[in-house]
């Protein structure tokens, strides 16, 4: 056969193709392999590795006001702009391995063979990008959130590939992903073990100390991961990662209290150039921990130069934040307030930014202490604060704590506006009435002059009125700052920062005069302030008339201000004065309890409290002001005022309960030591009755009914009532209950009282009940004598006398028991069926329901009581634990403990369960 050479470079080419084949194990299918594997397969899977990171960076939208995620792929939504690059990463990796892998032995040579030989022989993988695939499989499913697949592939790498760098970075990568799936134990494991050879690459110690700083601050764990971050910063694989991680630790510095060391980083983040929202961030961050006068000068120049740039526009709100902190910084508490309202004017879209400034004013509010502003403005920053804000619980724990205070402080502003208006001449009250009329006219023209701006651009009506929605529950609209900022940042948009004046729209004023509200100074009476003036405009407004009497002068709840509806709001009337004082005398008492009891404020407590002393010396709170001003001054250890307040309670208020206390330190006591005596007396009576000795019961009971104190006198009334009952006599029972249910309506006697009421007025009566042992009060008796080691065995004897036991916790034992007494009267009138209890230890008490002549009634009682709802009526009270004991059993049945070793007894013998 002739052969040319095209078929014999075929040939060669099959043959060189054969040898190299990933079946065969020859030096030279290592090395081609190899070379496939790596530039090839390998390098297209990085590639797109690598896109996919950058991706996930680029959807990642920083929030700078939390510290931020160590990874731009931990947000879930960042992980999905990486999907299709890992996608292609997977396939390549998974190709690799499929196509290149290597698991064949080389053909061994003869002769001895040396132990490097063998341990070449010995080994899984002969191709040495095989790990690398399964470590970039281990990646791409932790960038894509396929965590458990990530934390599979880390395993294998460790069992098949100990001692390969893959195995160590896989093992960074698998704690990412325990993290990313909350296992925390599992990832804070693997960081642990990580180096225990020794042998980890110090190439890969900025990843692990990134990861182990990242597992940290998903718990939370902020301060802990400080030395982490610094690590991770230091070794830092990249400018971008040592940037994200500088500014991660720049903010961790600054959330714990050491912004010395956050200055510099901020300052260095804020010269970067290669990212422009974290350099924005950056030199906004940067005026938060400035100390020195060299950063606060350097703060203040670039925060005004950036004020001033054109393409910073729609950050404003930011950046007057940032002006805000950094005037609190200095010390310039005022600007910096005037600096957070321009961020609430400016802020448009960033609804969290907003709620940052608004808390910023809260807390500056707080301090001072102006409780209405800082009420205010905690409930602003609860409509717009981020949840997941690190302080929006402490937010809205604030914004609850001061609502009811500063509802009553309004309600004080209010009805002092108000009682002053009225007091003025008619021509000076009808001055501010105009005034508030025309200011009305033209936010009206303002807000129709927005209206039709948002028909094409700005804030929409929609958007607007959800706001109003929100915020609804806000008394005064002026002191709403939520809705006046809303309303302005609309209209500055369309119009800009204009004079508070007529006509503005107008180039050419001249030729329009209106005649302005006649409010000279000299028609303002000589005490009232500019302020007084604004509070009454206010006033007014907030005291509008119903909306009855709205609607019938034609304006709905809502509609505009009239000059008819103001004055009818005002209280023009003695009554109507009377009733705005004792309003305010109220608000006063209430407002200075709540500063004093719950908000520690001893200062302003005690100013709302004197200011009613002083203002309303006759008035109805007068008594419980000087209570509270007394243990206020006490409680301050101020002797001088408390003394004060001591004397004029004793000289006001000389047979008060708290003057004698004040007279007699022992005083008291004293009521203590009545209060038990009273007690154990009752403790007494209603013990005889549990022990059967009715006549005796009755006895005690009429006994203390002529000289106990009030709140006793239902309960004895109704145990003469049940003591009455058992010994037959319907009269005096009915007697009884008709008493309490006459004068103490309302109390748990008289829910009982009614019930057997109600049972009588049906027919049925009671029935005289027979002496009766009972056999818990003899077990009681007998148990300090008896000797564990000589207790006998439980007994079954269904023929003698029984006892249902109920065990419960202790609480409302004795409503249960009255329950049960009810019930018993109600179903089984014809029966003489005891209760008793006691003690069983443990936060427990044995209830005994005696008189079963068997096991058989005894066990239809036990069943029917089981089913009844009396549990669940008894407030705090669950089904409880029920046996069934006959009475020579009941002497060990005293304990809950012992009662857990009856049960196996009680059901084999009466439930009939092995």
């Amino acid at each position: 056969m002739h052969f040319n050479c095209k078929h014999i470079v075929a040939c060669a080419a099959v043959v060189c193709l054969a040898a190299c084949s990933a079946k065969r194990n020859t030096w030279l299918s290592r090395n081609y392999q190899g070379l496939v594997s790596y530039y090839n397969v390998l390098f297209n899977g990085n590639e797109a590795f690598n896109n996919g990171l950058h991706a996930a960076g680029a959807a990642c939208v920083n929030d700078y006001s939390h510290i931020l995620p160590v990874y731009e792929f931990q947000s879930e939504t960042a992980a999905k702009a990486a999907d299709a690059d890992m996608a292609t990463a997977l396939e390549k990796a998974h190709k690799l391995i499929q196509l290149h892998s290597i698991t064949a032995k080389p053909k061994r040579k003869g002769g001895p063979q040396t132990e490097r030989q063998k341990q070449f022989r010995a080994k899984g993988e002969y191709n040495p990008y095989v790990d690398d695939a399964f470590l970039l499989i281990v990646k791409a499913n932790t960038v894509k959130h396929e965590n458990n697949e990530a934390v599979r592939i880390a395993e294998h790498i460790a069992r098949e590939f100990p001692t390969d760098v893959s195995n160590y970075e896989a093992k960074i990568w698998s704690a990412v992903a325990y993290t990313q799936m909350q296992q925390y134990v599992n990832a804070q494991s693997v960081l642990e073990g990580y180096d225990m050879d020794g042998l980890a690459p110090e190439s890969l110690y900025g990843q692990y100390m990134a990861a182990y700083a990242n597992l940290l601050l998903c718990q939370g764990k902020n301060a802990e991961a400080v030395p982490f971050m610094e690590k991770a910063v230091s070794d830092a694989p990249d400018k971008g990662r040592r940037l994200r991680y500088g500014y991660i630790l720049a903010q961790l510095y600054r959330q714990t209290n050491r912004p010395e060391k956050a200055a510099p980083y901020f300052m260095a983040i804020s010269r970067n150039m290669s990212d422009y929202d974290m350099a924005f961030a950056a030199k906004l961050d940067l005026a938060t921990v400035a100390s020195t006068p060299e950063q606060l000068a350097k703060a203040e120049k670039t925060l005004a130069k950036m004020q001033r740039d054109a393409k910073n526009a729609d950050r404003l709100d930011q950046i007057y934040y940032s002006l805000g902190k950094l005037c609190e910084r200095n010390h310039n508490v005022a600007k910096a307030l005037e600096c957070y309202s321009q961020s609430v004017e400016a802020s448009v879209a960033n609804t969290n930014q907003k709620g940052l400034s608004f808390l910023a004013m809260a807390d500056i509010y707080i301090k001072r202490p102006q409780y209405i502003e800082a009420g205010l403005a905690y409930d602003s920053t609860v409509v717009y604060l981020n949840p997941d804000n690190l302080r929006f619980a402490e937010a809205k724990k604030q914004s609850e704590r001061l609502a009811e205070l500063v509802t009553l402080m309004l309600t004080i502003r209010t009805n002092d506006s108000l009682l002053r208006v009225a007091a003025l001449p008619e021509r000076e009250r009808n001055n501010i009435i105009d005034a508030i009329l025309d200011r009305q006219k033209r936010e009206a023209e303002a807000s129709e002059a927005a209206r039709m701006y948002e028909e094409t651009e700005g804030m929409s009506l929609t958007d607007y009125s959800g706001i109003m929605r929100n915020n609804s529950d806000q008394k005064w609209y002026f002191y709403n700052t939520v809705t006046v900022n809303a309303g302005k940042s609309t209209f500055i948009r369309k119009w800009g920062r204009r004079n508070d004046e007529d006509n503005w729209r107008r180039r050419d004023k001249s030729s329009v005069s209106v005649e302005e509200p006649d409010i000279e100074p000299d028609n303002v009476p000589a005490d009232v302030s500019a302020s007084d003036m604004e509070a009454d405009f206010d006033g007014l407004k907030a005291n509008r008339t119903p909306a009855s009497q709205q609607a019938s002068d034609g304006a709905g709840s809502q509609g505009p201000l009239t000059r008819e509806g103001l004055l009818a709001g005002l209280p023009m009337t003695a009554d109507a004065q009377a009733l705005c004082r004792q309003q305010t005398e109220a608000a006063l008492l209430e407002s200075g309890t709540i500063l004093f009891e719950e908000l520690a404020d001893t200062v302003t407590a005690a100013r709302q409290l004197e200011t009613l002393l002083q203002d309303y010396p006759d008035g109805r709170h007068r008594y419980r002001a000087i209570l509270v001003l007394h243990k206020l001054y006490s409680a301050a250890n101020d002797r001088s005022n408390a003394d004060r307040i001591a004397h004029m309670l004793l000289n006001q208020f000389p047979h008060s309960t708290y003057a004698e206390y004040l007279r007699n330190p022992d005083f008291m006591q004293n009521l203590e030591t009545q209060r038990l005596g009273r007690e154990a007396r009752y403790e007494q009576t209603y013990a005889a009755y549990l022990g059967g000795q009715y006549a005796e019961a009755a006895a005690m009971a009429s006994a203390a009914l002529t000289d106990t104190a009030e709140s006793y006198m239902a309960k004895y009334l109704l145990v003469r009532a049940l003591s009455e009952a058992k010994q037959g006599r319907a009269q005096p029972f009915r007697a009884d209950l008709t008493a309490i249910t006459a004068h103490y309506a309302g109390t748990p006697e008289d829910s009982v009282a009614r019930l057997f009421i109600a049972r009588l007025d049906n027919g049925h009566r009671p029935v005289k009940a027979e002496k009766y042992a009972s056999p818990l009060a003899m077990a009681h008796s007998a148990e300090a004598s008896a000797d564990p080691a000589d207790m006998p065995s439980y007994a079954y004897m269904p023929d003698t006398t029984h006892t249902v036991v109920c065990l419960v916790d202790n609480g409302n034992v004795n409503e249960l028991i009255f329950r049960i007494a009810d019930y018993n009267f109600t179903n089984y009138l014809v029966s003489d069926y005891g209760i008793a209890k006691r003690s069983a230890g443990a936060g427990k008490t044995l209830i005994a329901v005696t008189g079963f002549a068997n096991m058989t009634e005894a066990m239809t009682y036990f069943y029917s009581l089981r089913d009844q709802s009396l549990w669940l009526e008894t407030a705090g009270t669950q089904m409880p634990f029920i046996v069934v004991a006959s009475d020579n059993n009941m002497r060990l049945l005293t304990t809950a403990r012992q009662l857990d070793s009856y049960t196996p007894f009680f059901n084999k013998y009466y439930l009939k369960r092995e």
